[in-house]
Protein backbone atom coordinates (compact mmCIF):
# COMPACT_ATOMS: atom_id res chain seq x y z
CA UNK A 1 0.00 0.00 0.00
CA UNK A 2 1.38 3.43 -0.95
CA UNK A 3 1.77 6.46 1.25
CA UNK A 4 -1.22 8.62 2.13
CA UNK A 5 -0.22 12.29 2.46
CA UNK A 6 -2.38 15.33 3.15
CA UNK A 7 -2.13 19.11 3.41
CA UNK A 8 -5.12 20.75 5.11
CA UNK A 9 -5.51 24.53 5.00
CA UNK A 10 -8.05 26.70 6.81
CA UNK A 11 -8.07 30.51 6.62
CA UNK A 12 -10.43 32.53 8.82
CA UNK A 13 -8.60 35.83 8.13
CA UNK A 14 -8.94 37.17 11.71
CA UNK A 15 -8.90 40.95 12.25
CA UNK A 16 -9.57 41.64 8.57
CA UNK A 17 -12.58 42.69 6.52
CA UNK A 18 -12.57 39.21 4.98
CA UNK A 19 -13.24 37.47 8.33
CA UNK A 20 -14.67 33.95 8.24
CA UNK A 21 -15.67 31.70 11.15
CA UNK A 22 -15.79 28.04 10.22
CA UNK A 23 -12.65 27.24 8.26
CA UNK A 24 -10.47 26.21 11.20
CA UNK A 25 -13.19 23.94 12.56
CA UNK A 26 -13.50 22.36 9.11
CA UNK A 27 -9.78 21.55 9.07
CA UNK A 28 -9.90 20.02 12.55
CA UNK A 29 -12.86 17.84 11.55
CA UNK A 30 -11.27 16.86 8.22
CA UNK A 31 -8.05 15.81 9.98
CA UNK A 32 -10.02 13.57 12.33
CA UNK A 33 -11.87 12.05 9.39
CA UNK A 34 -8.64 11.26 7.53
CA UNK A 35 -7.09 9.59 10.58
CA UNK A 36 -10.12 7.55 11.62
CA UNK A 37 -11.88 6.81 8.33
CA UNK A 38 -9.15 6.76 5.69
CA UNK A 39 -6.09 5.43 7.50
CA UNK A 40 -3.82 8.48 7.23
CA UNK A 41 -0.95 8.66 9.71
CA UNK A 42 -0.89 11.75 11.93
CA UNK A 43 2.68 12.59 10.89
CA UNK A 44 1.65 12.62 7.23
CA UNK A 45 -1.14 15.18 7.66
CA UNK A 46 0.12 18.79 7.60
CA UNK A 47 -2.12 21.47 9.14
CA UNK A 48 -2.01 25.15 8.16
CA UNK A 49 -4.39 27.51 10.01
CA UNK A 50 -4.40 31.21 10.91
CA UNK A 51 -6.06 30.98 14.34
CA UNK A 52 -5.50 28.73 17.35
CA UNK A 53 -7.48 25.50 17.41
CA UNK A 54 -9.78 24.68 20.34
CA UNK A 55 -7.89 23.49 23.42
CA UNK A 56 -9.18 19.94 22.99
CA UNK A 57 -7.32 19.72 19.66
CA UNK A 58 -4.09 21.47 20.60
CA UNK A 59 -2.00 18.27 20.43
CA UNK A 60 -0.87 18.70 16.83
CA UNK A 61 1.58 21.08 15.16
CA UNK A 62 0.26 23.86 12.93
CA UNK A 63 1.81 26.27 10.43
CA UNK A 64 0.59 29.73 9.39
CA UNK A 65 -1.10 29.41 5.95
CA UNK A 66 0.84 32.02 4.01
CA UNK A 67 1.17 31.50 0.28
CA UNK A 68 4.81 30.48 0.68
CA UNK A 69 4.04 28.00 3.47
CA UNK A 70 1.18 26.37 1.57
CA UNK A 71 3.40 25.94 -1.50
CA UNK A 72 6.17 24.50 0.68
CA UNK A 73 3.87 21.87 2.16
CA UNK A 74 2.45 20.98 -1.26
CA UNK A 75 6.01 20.55 -2.50
CA UNK A 76 6.67 18.31 0.52
CA UNK A 77 3.93 16.00 -0.74
CA UNK A 78 4.86 16.02 -4.41
CA UNK A 79 8.60 15.65 -3.84
CA UNK A 80 8.15 12.30 -2.10
CA UNK A 81 5.27 10.98 -4.21
CA UNK A 82 5.67 7.51 -5.70
CA UNK A 83 3.52 5.13 -7.71
CA UNK A 84 0.45 4.13 -5.69
CA UNK A 85 0.56 7.09 -3.31
CA UNK A 86 -2.60 9.06 -2.50
CA UNK A 87 -2.16 12.82 -2.05
CA UNK A 88 -4.91 15.06 -0.68
CA UNK A 89 -5.06 18.87 -0.60
CA UNK A 90 -7.91 20.50 1.29
CA UNK A 91 -8.49 24.26 1.30
CA UNK A 92 -11.21 26.14 3.16
CA UNK A 93 -11.19 29.89 2.80
CA UNK A 94 -11.68 32.62 0.23
CA UNK A 95 -11.28 32.21 -3.50
CA UNK A 96 -11.08 34.67 -6.36
CA UNK A 97 -10.61 34.98 -10.13
CA UNK A 98 -7.88 36.98 -11.84
CA UNK A 99 -7.69 38.29 -15.38
CA UNK A 100 -4.88 36.73 -17.41
CA UNK A 101 -1.71 38.84 -17.71
CA UNK A 102 -0.85 37.13 -20.99
CA UNK A 103 -1.47 39.69 -23.80
CA UNK A 104 -2.31 36.86 -26.18
CA UNK A 105 -5.00 35.49 -23.84
CA UNK A 106 -6.53 38.61 -22.33
CA UNK A 107 -9.96 36.94 -22.32
CA UNK A 108 -8.80 34.18 -19.99
CA UNK A 109 -9.18 34.09 -16.22
CA UNK A 110 -7.15 32.29 -13.59
CA UNK A 111 -8.77 30.92 -10.48
CA UNK A 112 -6.98 31.32 -7.16
CA UNK A 113 -7.23 30.46 -3.50
CA UNK A 114 -6.45 33.20 -1.00
CA UNK A 115 -3.88 32.42 1.75
CA UNK A 116 -3.93 34.46 4.94
CA UNK A 117 -1.28 36.88 3.62
CA UNK A 118 -3.22 37.32 0.34
CA UNK A 119 -0.27 35.87 -1.62
CA UNK A 120 -2.52 34.07 -4.10
CA UNK A 121 -2.07 30.51 -5.30
CA UNK A 122 -3.49 30.13 -8.79
CA UNK A 123 -4.69 27.21 -10.87
CA UNK A 124 -1.44 27.56 -12.85
CA UNK A 125 0.60 27.10 -9.67
CA UNK A 126 -1.26 23.89 -8.91
CA UNK A 127 -1.07 22.69 -12.51
CA UNK A 128 2.72 23.07 -12.47
CA UNK A 129 2.93 21.25 -9.15
CA UNK A 130 0.77 18.32 -10.24
CA UNK A 131 2.64 17.98 -13.53
CA UNK A 132 5.65 16.80 -11.49
CA UNK A 133 3.79 13.80 -10.06
CA UNK A 134 4.98 10.37 -11.18
CA UNK A 135 2.50 8.38 -13.22
CA UNK A 136 0.35 6.36 -10.83
CA UNK A 137 0.44 8.85 -7.95
CA UNK A 138 -3.05 10.22 -7.33
CA UNK A 139 -3.87 13.77 -6.28
CA UNK A 140 -7.30 14.80 -4.93
CA UNK A 141 -8.13 18.46 -4.33
CA UNK A 142 -11.09 19.44 -2.19
CA UNK A 143 -11.58 23.17 -2.69
CA UNK A 144 -14.08 25.06 -0.57
CA UNK A 145 -14.34 28.73 -1.63
CA UNK A 146 -16.48 29.70 1.37
CA UNK A 147 -17.07 33.23 0.14
CA UNK A 148 -15.40 35.24 -2.57
CA UNK A 149 -13.15 38.28 -2.86
CA UNK A 150 -14.02 40.42 -5.90
CA UNK A 151 -15.48 37.77 -8.24
CA UNK A 152 -16.78 34.21 -7.95
CA UNK A 153 -14.24 31.41 -8.04
CA UNK A 154 -14.83 28.30 -10.10
CA UNK A 155 -12.84 25.89 -8.00
CA UNK A 156 -9.75 25.11 -10.16
CA UNK A 157 -11.73 23.40 -12.92
CA UNK A 158 -8.74 23.49 -15.25
CA UNK A 159 -6.13 22.01 -12.90
CA UNK A 160 -4.74 18.88 -14.50
CA UNK A 161 -2.24 16.09 -13.92
CA UNK A 162 -1.70 12.38 -14.27
CA UNK A 163 -4.48 11.48 -11.85
CA UNK A 164 -6.32 14.71 -11.03
CA UNK A 165 -9.56 14.66 -9.06
CA UNK A 166 -11.28 17.85 -7.94
CA UNK A 167 -14.25 18.18 -5.61
CA UNK A 168 -15.55 21.74 -5.37
CA UNK A 169 -18.02 23.14 -2.88
CA UNK A 170 -20.05 25.04 -5.46
CA UNK A 171 -20.54 25.89 -9.11
CA UNK A 172 -18.76 28.81 -10.73
CA UNK A 173 -21.63 31.27 -10.16
CA UNK A 174 -22.16 30.28 -6.50
CA UNK A 175 -20.43 30.51 -3.12
CA UNK A 176 -20.07 27.93 -0.37
CA UNK A 177 -21.87 28.96 2.80
CA UNK A 178 -20.06 29.64 6.08
CA UNK A 179 -22.66 29.03 8.80
CA UNK A 180 -23.13 28.65 12.56
CA UNK A 181 -24.99 25.63 13.92
CA UNK A 182 -27.48 25.48 16.78
CA UNK A 183 -24.60 24.51 19.07
CA UNK A 184 -22.75 27.71 18.22
CA UNK A 185 -20.06 25.95 16.19
CA UNK A 186 -19.13 27.61 12.89
CA UNK A 187 -18.52 25.38 9.86
CA UNK A 188 -18.59 25.28 6.08
CA UNK A 189 -21.83 23.83 4.72
CA UNK A 190 -20.09 21.76 2.02
CA UNK A 191 -17.43 20.30 4.31
CA UNK A 192 -20.01 19.48 6.96
CA UNK A 193 -22.26 17.72 4.43
CA UNK A 194 -19.32 15.78 3.00
CA UNK A 195 -18.18 14.64 6.42
CA UNK A 196 -21.68 13.54 7.41
CA UNK A 197 -22.05 11.51 4.22
CA UNK A 198 -18.68 9.81 4.75
CA UNK A 199 -19.36 9.06 8.41
CA UNK A 200 -22.69 7.50 7.47
CA UNK A 201 -20.92 4.99 5.22
CA UNK A 202 -19.88 1.61 6.51
CA UNK A 203 -16.38 1.92 7.97
CA UNK A 204 -15.04 -0.77 5.65
CA UNK A 205 -17.15 0.21 2.67
CA UNK A 206 -16.22 2.46 -0.20
CA UNK A 207 -18.01 5.38 -1.76
CA UNK A 208 -17.03 6.59 -5.21
CA UNK A 209 -16.21 10.21 -5.96
CA UNK A 210 -19.37 10.43 -8.06
CA UNK A 211 -21.57 8.90 -5.34
CA UNK A 212 -20.03 11.18 -2.73
CA UNK A 213 -20.73 14.39 -4.65
CA UNK A 214 -24.27 13.30 -5.51
CA UNK A 215 -24.96 12.48 -1.85
CA UNK A 216 -23.46 15.78 -0.70
CA UNK A 217 -25.68 17.66 -3.15
CA UNK A 218 -28.75 15.96 -1.70
CA UNK A 219 -27.63 16.74 1.85
CA UNK A 220 -27.06 20.41 1.03
CA UNK A 221 -30.47 20.67 -0.62
CA UNK A 222 -32.14 19.00 2.37
CA UNK A 223 -30.50 21.54 4.68
CA UNK A 224 -31.72 24.43 2.54
CA UNK A 225 -28.44 25.49 0.90
CA UNK A 226 -28.47 26.71 -2.70
CA UNK A 227 -24.93 25.67 -3.64
CA UNK A 228 -24.20 22.63 -5.82
CA UNK A 229 -21.09 20.52 -5.15
CA UNK A 230 -19.15 19.55 -8.29
CA UNK A 231 -16.78 16.80 -9.37
CA UNK A 232 -14.18 17.22 -12.12
CA UNK A 233 -12.30 14.09 -13.22
CA UNK A 234 -12.10 11.37 -15.83
CA UNK A 235 -15.00 8.91 -15.96
CA UNK A 236 -12.78 6.22 -14.47
CA UNK A 237 -11.75 8.37 -11.55
CA UNK A 238 -15.33 9.50 -10.99
CA UNK A 239 -16.34 5.92 -10.27
CA UNK A 240 -13.25 5.13 -8.17
CA UNK A 241 -13.38 5.22 -4.40
CA UNK A 242 -12.85 8.57 -2.68
CA UNK A 243 -9.19 8.84 -1.62
CA UNK A 244 -8.43 5.46 -3.18
CA UNK A 245 -5.83 4.51 -5.78
CA UNK A 246 -7.43 5.10 -9.18
CA UNK A 247 -6.66 4.78 -12.87
CA UNK A 248 -7.26 6.87 -15.97
CA UNK A 249 -5.70 10.25 -16.66
CA UNK A 250 -7.84 13.38 -16.28
CA UNK A 251 -8.47 15.28 -19.50
CA UNK A 252 -9.21 18.86 -18.36
CA UNK A 253 -12.18 19.69 -20.59
CA UNK A 254 -15.84 20.35 -20.01
CA UNK A 255 -16.51 16.75 -21.05
CA UNK A 256 -14.53 15.54 -18.03
CA UNK A 257 -16.86 17.20 -15.54
CA UNK A 258 -18.51 14.08 -14.20
CA UNK A 259 -21.02 15.73 -11.87
CA UNK A 260 -21.77 19.32 -12.77
CA UNK A 261 -25.38 20.13 -13.56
Amino acid sequence: MGKRLAVLVGCNYPSTQFRLRGCINDVVDMRQLLLERFGFDDSDVKILIDEPVPAAYSNFTTVIPTGANIKAELNWMVNQAEVGDVLFFYFSGHGTVLASLDPGHAYMEHEAIVPCDLNLITDMDLRQLISRLPKGAHFTILSVPVTVISTPTRGFTEVTGHEGILLSGCQENEISADVVGFDGKAYGAFTNALQQVLLAENRNGKISNRQLVEAVRKALKTDGFQQHACLYSSEGNADAGFLAAVTGAWVPTRESEAVKN
